[in-house]
């Protein structure tokens, strides 16, 4: 179903008041400026599981979503030596990040998409 809304019966809609109020309720205060996942304060198997409940919520195929280009895994979390080594040996991964608005546009298309 790319490309076509299958219908948005969210309470709220696609607005982008609709989509901050959906992860303050899950994360705690976000503006239009937070950058995700930086700004939220969560990442592994909990960054993933909101944005499977952000797809359900708003009926937007989820499934171009990469979720380790946005967030570590949880492998990745219990190793404190291979971050601290790959940090001074210059390998750390740099995590994509994606904003408000463009869950907007997200949700708009009823897809995701990679921001620009």
């Amino acid at each position: 179903m790319k490309g076509k809304r299958a219908g948005l019966d969210s309470p709220m809609g696609y607005q982008i008041d609709g989509i901050i109020d959906f992860f303050e309720k899950r994360v705690g205060k976000i503006d239009v400026n937070t950058r995700f996942f930086q700004g939220t304060g969560i990442d592994g198997l909990d960054a993933f599981q909101l944005m499977k409940e952000f797809g359900e919520y708003f009926k937007v195929d989820m499934s171009e979503y990469n979720y380790l280009d946005y967030h570590s895994d949880e492998a990745d979390i219990t190793r404190p030596f291979k971050r601290i080594f790959n940090h001074y040996l210059g390998n750390q991964k740099v995590n994509k990040t994606f904003s408000v608005s463009h869950l907007e546009k997200v949700v708009g298309q009823g897809y995701w998409s990679d921001p620009e």
